[in-house]
């Protein structure tokens, strides 16, 4: 430490700061806080509650050091209020403010770090402190004429003008990002290079720069025309450096909810995050081609699909498969509307941008001109391709879960209670809830739309259903076989349509058609029945002749009603139509019988005043 904050003990050389004062620190500090003001430390919660750290003055990692702080121990533990504690809407959003301005700072020293990274200071330096100059303008005429002098000077330029060219080229060249950047990514390159070629460009005004030029000047070194293309480059870089960070720094007002907010709270913010980009388009004078907004645009995909990763896992608490599909399903379903909206507010920004040219190039002169400058085409390959695939696999897991639920609401029942042997259905569980197992407990990650391992096992866990699926409808059909032809055939044959849904079975028509059929069989027997007892009908007990032949006529027709009405959602074939034809000649003729006994009965004038009415 500084030696006036020494304790001045011969023993150690420590100052222990308990207040909120300010030290330099020219050394190596160590500090403690608690995680918990309010609770007191004891032997048993010091290893929890207690952090330590320590930073070092004199190494060149001190930066470094304060960003493993943040990264590690700042952001986790607001994170945790954050998204686990319920802490009511006010602190809540207290939160979020301080954990975006921990994010701001976390940003802010990266830049710090990279410039300190980098050599920001022309090369060769101490060769030019080697140059005395010399007091007497004669002299120093001569000194700057000399050709050892010249000889130092085009050296320092030419190591000058590499590293000047190589900081030219970087702007020239198409960069290449990685594959899970963020906005905050681009932003802080551009302030590097912004902060990194304005340093470069403030020593051009030094001294020790101005003694090497006038010495190519006054020779006419062949370096100077060099020398002035480099420095014309250089310059235009610094502006564009200054341009682009200027639009993104407003850029980064609004997309620091993207870090911190769910894809719920994100929907609304879409339009006016995208709008943000389209003005950009509009007035920067070098952001605006299509390959930096199209990278500007990947970076704010790869964003919203780390935000439905810790929507969907609870911050990394939580797995697909470990709560309820009636739980994670609409967190998916979340997912895929944020989703949907961004690719809608991305075709708003589009067709603005659009109107935006045509304004111009009417406004324009030169339509040609106009039309080059303000024309942006973006890659929707690259902008949507990984989101599309993501929620792809979000679909997928939707529909897996859609297939299990399904199975289990049937597996309950015991397909529709039509599954009575208890060790088929044994066999039927364990074979399903291996499969289920075999895909729900894989190692890799089920959000990682570049696993496609996923799509393999989810092919295989298909094909072990669709093999339990036969086997199940395999035994329903020889277990109900004979039914079809009893009359509780189509109480069966409506279950048989309900687990027709997910079970394979044989075709329903052929169920209907033996159904049919056999009503068919019964109108026939029925027709000799009438055939033979219609004139002399069975009569109950203590029915006089003439009630019991009507009464015999009205249950024949009432059951055959009855049994039409239940047959009619499957009269729609030609079978169909034969039964129904079959129906209207008994019925007929169950009429006819009827009118028959009743006019047999008026003329025996035992009550000429009733009319029997089918």
């Amino acid at each position: 430490m500084n030696q006036r904050y020494k304790v001045p003990s011969p023993r150690s050389q420590l100052v222990v700061v308990s207040e909120e004062r300010k030290y330099p620190l020219d050394g190596i500090a160590v500090y403690y806080f608690k995680l918990n003001v309010k609770k007191m430390l004891t032997e048993d919660n010091v290893h929890r509650d207690l952090m330590v750290g320590m930073c070092d003055a004199m190494e060149e990692e001190l930066i470094s050091n304060f960003i493993q702080l943040l990264q590690h121990v700042y952001r986790p533990a607001l994170e945790s209020l954050l998204f686990f504690a319920d802490e009511g809407p006010d602190k809540t959003r207290v939160y979020e403010e301080v954990l975006m301005a921990i994010q701001s700072l976390y940003s802010s020293l990266k830049v710090s770090e990279n410039i300190l990274k980098h050599d920001n200071t022309l090369l060769a330096q101490r060769q030019v402190d080697n140059l005395d100059l010399p007091n007497e303008s004669k002299k120093r005429a001569d000194f700057i004429r000399h050709p050892d002098t010249v000889a130092k000077a085009e050296k320092i330029a030419t190591d000058w003008l590499s590293m000047i060219e190589r900081e030219n080229c970087e702007s020239e060249m198409l960069r290449r990002d990685c594959d899970d950047d963020s906005p905050r990514d681009e932003i802080e390159y551009w302030k590097t290079r912004s902060t990194r070629l304005n340093l470069i460009q403030q020593q051009f005004n030094s001294p020790q720069v101005a003694l090497v030029v006038q010495c190519l000047n006054v020779n006419r070194s062949k370096l100077m025309k060099r020398w002035v293309e480099a420095l014309r480059k250089l310059t235009h870089c610094c502006h564009e450096a200054n341009n682009n960070t200027l639009y993104l720094s407003d850029f980064e007002n609004h997309c620091k909810t993207l870090y911190v907010w769910d894809p719920i709270r994100l929907l609304p913010t879409i339009n006016q995050l995208l709008s943000t980009v389209r003005l950009i388009c509009c007035v920067s004078l070098y952001y605006n081609t299509s390959e930096r907004i199209t990278s500007l645009l990947v970076k704010i995909t790869n964003e919203l699909i780390r935000s439905c990763r810790r929507h969907i896992t609870s911050h990394g608490r939580e797995t697909v498969w470990s709560r309820p599909a009636s739980i994670v399903k609409p967190l998916l379903q979340d997912c895929l509307n944020l989703h949907t909206a961004y690719r809608s507010a991305y075709a708003n920004m589009k067709q603005d941008l659009e109107s935006y040219q045509k304004s111009v190039q009417q406004s324009q002169q030169n339509q040609q001109q106009a039309k080059e400058q303000s024309t942006l085409t973006c890659s929707e390959h690259s902008v949507f391709g990984k989101f599309d695939a993501f929620c792809a696999r979000l679909r997928k897991i939707v529909r897996l879960y859609d297939v299990i639920d399904k199975h289990e609401i049937l597996l309950k029942s015991r397909m529709e209670g039509l599954l009575q042997e208890e060790e088929v259905m044994d066999e039927i569980l364990r074979r399903y809830h291996a499969a289920v197992k075999d895909i729900t407990s894989r190692p890799y990650d089920y959000l990682n739309h570049r696993m496609l391992g996923f799509d393999q096992h989810m092919a295989e866990f298909e094909a072990r259903l669709n093999d339990l699926k036969l086997y199940v409808g395999s035994y329903l059909e020889r277990a109900y076989d004979p039914v079809w032809e009893t009359a509780q055939a189509m109480r069966f044959l409506q279950k048989f349509q309900r687990i027709g849904r997910v079970i394979p079975v044989v075709a329903m028509e052929i169920k209907h058609n033996r159904i049919l059929n056999q009503l068919l069989a019964d109108m026939d027997r029925l027709s000799r029945v009438l055939a033979k007892f219609g004139d002399e009908p069975p009569i109950p007990n203590n029915f006089s002749p003439t009630t019991g032949k009507m009464m015999w006529c009205a249950t024949l027709q009432r059951c055959l009603e009855l049994r039409l009405e239940e047959h009619a959602p499957i009269l729609h074939s030609e079978t169909g139509r034969q039964v129904f034809r079959k129906y209207k000649n008994v019925l007929t003729t169950i009429v006819q019988l009827g009118n028959n006994h009743l006019r047999n009965w008026a003329l025996l004038n035992v009550c000429s005043s009733i009319k029997f009415t089918f």
